[in-house]
This record gives structure tokens, C-alpha cells and sequence, in this order.
């Protein structure tokens, strides 16, 4: 067991009721919160202890990067476009998948949008609760969360505000928000927000409250965000948790909010995106990539897929031909991390329109290195391909590298088998010393089994696609690093 890096949850929390008190960061300006120690909740039910030292951080930093499990929006949702939470008799918790992230962790920091306070003038609070999984779940812990008294000088607050915390999460374990006697009163998202309706299929299937007996999908939105700590367990591949994974590819790998969001690289925010999809897949936990990097504890650096785009030039622009600039932006240049990993899978419009594959005889016919130019015919998928790998291999030397084959889902156009272009691939893997991911025999996707894995198209995915090739990748990505 090795302790990973601090991560951060921007989560979704969807509620038919409007509720109060939350957390997450931007203190206002003029009236930064104080270092002050939450009092205990003397007024807590027997089975609710006192409370930990709980701080409202002065000065905090609004959200810099969304954890790669969810939403890349935050920015997006300004408190203009929220609505004020009323407090409720009943706290709520999250839904399944987020129990699964968050058990097993210790949560180091907290925080709501806080948008009104009761009385400003008085201390105010919200309260966290650590709860069973187990519907009805039991309250096992209650955590008083206190703005300080005159913290703000009005009773609206419109500013993210941190709480410092040490809750250790066991397995069947979660966290819960809520009380009546709140008088913190947080911010919610309505599906009218462009930001969250673009998001909320994530966010469905939180409960109402905790006293509830099953998941039930709802419209609203909380959003929290929560830094934490988490034990990697290292069976899933030696080194590969907190790496940071970059994508180059076409719309089997968009999701609206990453493949498109300049919070990652400030060049994508034009990629045009095909998921998620009404009937097809609208959860971004369910893509391939999302379900590889949560398998395998990693970090999303760059997902650059643009729907539609291909390989060659042909007839995409160099803004829009993965040959071009896109294979050098693969970086997160707001803040300037580097990938560790690098998937390039894309090729399967170039297939599809049956552009051709030509012949190839070596790195000569695309590079001079002399003059340190590309002089390829990226019109050809050959050529594009190899100057498209050499571009990442030179800009991200350290990068461990993945090129993935076409899928066996139809034949292309004019070249009567996708292991043409599944030929040329491997073979540019092994001149450049990239590692093949043949996800053409490692998948159970065929046109036999489209109607299980593949929208009516016969070409996008569904969930159970991705699952087929999140499993292959991560087996691949696990034998690599073991």
C-alpha cells in the first residue's frame, strides 16, 4: 500500500429538495474567513460525537483543476446562475459510485458555496455528517462547520469557503450534508444552468436523505468540493497510481466538459464533442477512459478528442488533423503538468471515409533531420500516422506511449479490412518504440456483437462497449507496469 498525492472530488450532488449549508472555495475579498475552531454540537442526537477542529481557512484558493472522476465545470457555474438552499430535516449523501471513491480515504478539506448566512453577525453553521452506506443509512459521526461571527459583513456571501478536517472514511462508510438548524445556507445548480444540464447525468441517483431506502434520479444539484487522501492499492500495475493520462483521438473518446474544457489545455475549447449521448451513454464514469483511469488510480492531464476528426488531412484543417498542432497538446498548460501517459486513439474516420493508407518506408519520408522539418504527405494515413507519433514522441519524451488499432466494427469504404490500417499502425508502433494495443482482437466488439456494444450506427460505442475496451486497456496498462 503506498499513500497517494491529495486528490479533489468536484462532485454533482442532485436533490429534489432545496437545502442549506455547503462548502467549496473563493472567500470573499473584503471579508476573509478566520482561523476559528468549531465548537462541539452539544445538541447532537447520542449517537453523534463532538465535533473535530473544524477551520473556516482564511484566503482559500478556488478550485484549480477538477479531479478527473467528475465534472470539469466548475468554473462554469457562477453564483448568478445558483439558487439558495433551505434548510431541510434530513441530511444527504451521495450516490453509489461516489461512496466506492471516497471509502477507504481521509478527507483533509471541504468546502460549499456558500451563497447566504443567517445572521452575520453570529456564528453560523452547516453540518457534516459521516454515515453508513446501508440504506437507511446511521448518522456515526456529526462535524459542526462554523463561519466565525462578522467572518462577512452581509448576509449575502456569494464566495466558496474551506473547512480543514481529518475524517478517516471506512469501508461502508460515506459522508452526508444537512441539518434543520443550519443557518449557512449553500448554493445549488438547476438543470436550467447550461453547466449543470450539460453535467447532470453524472450527478443522478443521490437519494433525497439518508433516512431513504433507495437511490431515486433527480434534477437539482449540489456541488461540492473535497480534497482527500487515499491508500493506492499497487496490485493495479507498480507506479501507474497519480499518473497523469493524456488522450489524442476522435469522438469514441469526447465527453462534454473534458474534451472541450480549456481548464485542461486552452487550445481545446473549440473540439467538437459527440458524447454524451440521449440512449447511447451519458455518464462520463462510463467511458472507456474514465473507467481506465478509475481502475487504475489514475489522473486525467489532457483529453483532446475532437468528434469527427481524423488522422490525415485529407479534408480535416490543421486545426482539426491529429498529424498537426494537436499532437503537441497534450499538456495541461493552466498549470503546466506534463503527461505520463499518452493513448492515441483515432484513425477510425480516416477508415470510415476510406482515405488511403499508401506505402511507408521509414521516419526519412516524413522528417528531415537536417533541417528539423516535416516534409510527409499527411494526406496519406501513413504518413499522417507516423508524423503524428513522431510529434508526440518529441514533444513528450518522457511520456510512455500507447497507439491503439481500429475496432472490428465494419469495413472501411475502399480498403476492404480495417487490419490494413491495423497493419500500418503496428508496424509505425514498432519503428517508433510505442507500445501496440491491438484493440481489434483484444475486444469483444465485432459486427456480431454490435447490437450489445454499439449504437444503432454500428460505429459509437455504448456503455458496455467501453467497458469491453476499458478492460483491455487496463489490462494492458497492468502487464506494462507490473
Amino acid at each position: 500500500m503506498k499513500k497517494s498525492a491529495l486528490r479533489r472530488l468536484a462532485v454533482m450532488l442532485a436533490t429534489l429538495l432545496l437545502l442549506p449549508g455547503m462548502l467549496a472555495g473563493c472567500s470573499s475579498p473584503d471579508a476573509p474567513a478566520t482561523d476559528t475552531i468549531a465548537a462541539p454540537d452539544t445538541t447532537a442526537a447520542p449517537d453523534t460525537t463532538a465535533a473535530p477542529d473544524t477551520t473556516a481557512a482564511p484566503e482559500p484558493e478556488p478550485p484549480q483543476i477538477i479531479s478527473s472522476r467528475l465534472l470539469s465545470k466548475v468554473d462554469s457555474l457562477v453564483f448568478a446562475d445558483m439558487r439558495v438552499a433551505v434548510a431541510q430535516n434530513n441530511p444527504v449523501t451521495f450516490k453509489q459510485n461516489v461512496y466506492e471513491r471516497l471509502e477507504g480515504s481521509t478527507v483533509t478539506r471541504i468546502g460549499v458555496p456558500v451563497m447566504k448566512l443567517a445572521d452575520p453577525t453570529k456564528d453560523c453553521q452547516t453540518e457534516l455528517h459521516l454515515v453508513t452506506t446501508d440504506l437507511p443509512a446511521t448518522i456515526l459521526q456529526t462535524y459542526p462547520l462554523v463561519i466565525p461571527a462578522n467572518t462577512y459583513s452581509s448576509t449575502t456571501v456569494n464566495a466558496w469557503v474551506y473547512f480543514d478536517l481529518n475524517i478517516e472514511i471506512a469501508e461502508g462508510q460515506t459522508l452526508a450534508f444537512g441539518a434543520q438548524n443550519e443557518t449557512v445556507y449553500w448554493g445549488y445548480a438547476n438543470v436550467g444552468v447550461p453547466a449543470a444540464a450539460e453535467a447532470v447525468e453524472e450527478s443522478r441517483g443521490a437519494h433525497v436523505n439518508i433516512n431513504t431506502t433507495a437511490h431515486r434520479p433527480i434534477n437539482q444539484s449540489l456541488l461540492f468540493d473535497i480534497q482527500y487522501e487515499k491508500e493506492a492499492e499497487q496490485s493495479s500495475g507498480e507506479g501507474l497510481a497519480g499518473k497523469y493520462i493524456s488522450l489524442l483521438g476522435a469522438s469514441l473518446s469526447t465527453f462534454n466538459g473534458y474534451s472541450n474544457s480549456t481548464m485542461f489545455n486552452s487550445t481545446i475549447a473549440d473540439n467538437a464533442v459527440w458524447y454524451p449521448k440521449e440512449g447511447v451513454m451519458t455518464d462520463v464514469n462510463d467511458t472507456w477512459w474514465m473507467r481506465t483511469i478509475e481502475a487504475l488510480d489514475l489522473r486525467l492531464c489532457v483529453n483532446n478528442a475532437w468528434s469527427g476528426s481524423c488522422v490525415s488531412m485529407m479534408v480535416d484543417g490543421p486545426e482539426k488533423a491529429a498529424c498537426m498542432d494537436r499532437a503537441t497538446q497534450l499538456h495541461n498548460d493552466q498549470l503546466g503538468i506534463e503527461p505520463d501517459i499518452i493513448v492515441l486513439i483515432i484513425g477510425g474516420n480516416d477508415a470510415l471515409r476510406g482515405y488511403p493508407v499508401s506505402p511507408y518506408e521509414g521516419v526519412h519520408e516524413i522528417y528531415d533531420e537536417a533541417t528539423g522539418t516535416y516534409i510527409g504527405n499527411c494526406k496519406k494515413f501513413s504518413h499522417a500516422y507516423a508524423t503524428m507519433v513522431h510529434k508526440v514522441k518529441a514533444r513528450y519524451p518522457e511520456a510512455d506511449i500507447y497507439v491503439c488499432s481500429m475496432l472490428n466494427w465494419q469495413p472501411t469504404k475502399h480498403n476492404g479490412s480495417l487490419e490494413v490500417y491495423n497493419i500500418m499502425i503496428q508496424r509505425i508502433a514498432d519503428e517508433f518504440g510505442v507500445t501496440y494495443v491491438d484493440l481489434f482482437h483484444g475486444t469483444d466488439i465485432s459486427p456480431a456483437t454490435k447490437d450489445t456494444y454499439l449504437h444503432t450506427d454500428g460505429v459509437h460505442p455504448r456503455a458496455a462497449g467501453f467497458a469491453e475496451i476499458a478492460d483491455y486497456m487496463v489490462k494492458v496498462l497492468r502487464e506494462r507496469y507490473s
